[in-house]
This record gives C-alpha cells, structure tokens and sequence, in this order.
C-alpha cells in the first residue's frame, strides 16, 4: 500500500515525453509496435519519433508528442523498462537531434544506422482547437 502511495506522490502530468527503452526486442518494442501503442493508448498523441542506439546495451529512443497532458504512470503501464527524461528544450531542438544524431560520432553510444522513424498524426494534429504544436509553441 505504501509503494502505490509513494509512486503516485512521483506521478507527473506533461505533454511531451522523452524516453529511453532498455532492451526493446526483449519486450517487444519494435518501431511499428512503438507507433501502434502511442496512436492507440494515447489519444490526444499527435507525433512520435524513434531512434535506435547500442551504448552497453542496445536502446531506444522516443519522442512522444501529445496535445493534451498524459500522466507519467500511463507512459510506464505501457511502456516497460524505461526512463523518461525531463525535457528542457523545445521539442523542435530535440527532433532536429534526434535527426541529426546518426551522423554524431560519439565513443559511448552508437547510433543504429538508418533508424530514425517519425510518424504525425495528421487528423489529430488538424482538428485540435487549442494545444501544443510539434514545435513547442501554443497554438
């Protein structure tokens, strides 16, 4: 009972979520099942992009977009084996990362060549009254 307390007391609300899952292939996480779960349990999500690394294990990378905020405990429910990053740029600077970061040479980390993949909603995206662009700003 104290555990459920404690890790709802952690639980925080946002819009966009950066986050790194450990060991995909392990728990099924390819890219289309990636797109499949944010489209699908995640209502208001408008854009996703994945990208796929090998540092001292292989993982990846999602960016996860969505008009309205999503609680922290629904990102975990069904994502598994994950960290989420808070995210201090706006989205535009991290997509454009993300993008660029398979031609970055980095000793620690290797970008899987060719694995960058994003995906926008478009009907969602459209008929939204009010919200945040892919790019960070208010509509």
């Amino acid at each position: 009972m104290m555990d459920k307390y404690f890790s709802d007391l952690n639980a925080y609300q946002q819009n966009t979520y950066y986050i790194t899952i450990m060991n995909p292939e392990e728990y099924g996480f390819s890219h289309k099942k990636i797109f499949e779960i944010a489209f699908t349990y995640f209502p208001s999500c408008i854009y996703v992009a994945v990208l796929d690394e090998v540092g001292e294990i292989f993982h990846t990378h999602v960016l996860m977009i969505c008009s309205s905020p999503v609680n922290s405990q629904s990102i975990h429910q069904y994502f598994k084996n994950v960290h989420i990053e808070q995210i201090s740029d706006d989205v535009g600077t991290i997509i454009d990362y993300m993008r660029k970061k398979q031609f970055i040479k980095n000793p620690y980390e290797k970008t899987v060549d060719n694995t960058f993949e994003e995906c926008i909603h478009m009907y969602k995206s459209i008929t939204r009254e009010k919200g945040v662009s892919i790019y960070g700003n208010e509509r």
